[in-house]
């Protein structure tokens, strides 16, 4: 049985605050919040997935949800975050790993950079990426910590 309970609160989007609720998990004496609601794209997009709040701490929660009062378990726990066994951890990890997303034409991905890299040197990799792969698409990026986004514009 996994332990689990029901946090209320707020999540920030496009600048709103919106009433919102997620779950705190219990995996190995280890709390994680998951939000499966924020993890499932809307509008629905074939064949993406997203991780970026399957099994996170308070303080990545944090940067975008606001807990209602006090009183929830301490989460922080990092054995199970989804980008802990999915992370890269140089440039040169990040390079191959674009290369092989954009081989296999995933045109729109997570990636959690377990290093110090700016999102301009992240669309720098991208951009190199997608040439050497003979695409032309332009590209929506971004950033939240150190996980990274992009998005071509594949019509």
């Amino acid at each position: 049985n996994i332990e689990c309970k029901i946090v209320t609160g707020t999540g920030v989007q496009n600048g709103k605050s919106v009433a919102h609720a997620w779950n705190l998990i219990k995996l190995d004496n280890e709390w994680y919040h998951v939000d499966a609601t924020w993890d499932d794209p809307t509008p629905d997009v074939p064949n993406r997935v997203k991780y970026g709040y399957f099994n996170v701490t308070d303080d990545m929660i944090k940067k975008d949800h606001v807990m209602d009062g006090k009183g929830y378990e301490v989460a922080t726990g990092t054995k199970y975050f989804y980008y802990a066994a999915n992370k890269v951890n140089s440039l040169v990890e990040l390079n191959s790993k674009l290369d092989a997303l954009i081989k296999n034409n995933v045109y729109e991905a997570e990636i959690y950079c377990d290093f110090d890299i700016t999102l301009t040197e992240f669309q720098n990799a991208l951009v190199t990426a997608r040439n050497n792969n003979g695409l032309r698409y332009g590209a929506s990026i971004g950033n939240q910590g150190k996980l990274f986004s992009y998005k071509f514009d594949v019509q």
